[in-house]
């Protein structure tokens, strides 16, 4: 049994090499140039196709990273064993760039965890250490540049809108009536 790469298909038949008893050395070049041309064909995938791959496999880690301080395009590229510049190369075409992408993913975890009232005993601090931003003032700045508001007026407001205002409790369109 031999291996057989994902992509390439051999015939049912298998390849199948005949060797003639008058087998002689200066008839070895034919085959020679023979099987290297069916050996150098083109490339099982495309190149678009495993740029798109690639892409995609940076994105997910740069989601499963994103608690990382340390992350950034240096990172993302040595993990992957590419340059930064072709990383780079990478994002282009595309809305953002690789840095921007992670502090754009952060600030959206960010906000998710100030929405969840399950998290409202942590702090501003703690949200922001939670995904990768290694100071609070960063997390408020890039928070308010992005959202033009602070993380904790966001959360208030959020607040405000899932409680209601005080003494509301009761009014509301399922309360019952008396």
């Amino acid at each position: 049994m031999y291996y057989q790469p994902p992509g390439v298909h051999l015939p049912a038949q298998g390849w199948k090499v005949h060797v003639s008893a008058a087998f002689s050395p200066g008839s070895a070049a034919p085959a020679t140039a023979f099987l290297a041309g069916q050996m150098s064909g083109p490339p099982v995938v495309p190149p678009e196709t495993h740029r798109q791959a690639l892409r995609a496999r940076i994105q997910a880690f740069i989601e499963h990273n994103l608690c990382d301080p340390d992350l950034g395009p240096t990172t993302v590229a040595a993990h992957h064993h590419i340059s930064v510049r072709l990383l780079h190369q990478l994002f282009q075409g595309h809305p953002e760039t690789v840095s921007a992408t992670i502090r754009r993913r952060r600030l959206e975890r960010g906000r998710a965890d100030l929405t969840d009232l399950r998290l409202g005993h942590r702090g501003i601090g703690e949200t922001a250490a939670r995904w990768g931003f290694r100071h609070q003032a960063d997390f408020a700045r890039a928070f308010r540049l992005a959202y033009a508001m602070s993380p904790s007026e966001f959360r208030q407001e959020r607040r405000a809108l899932t409680v209601g205002p005080p003494g509301a409790h009761g009014t509301g369109p399922r309360a019952r009536r008396r």
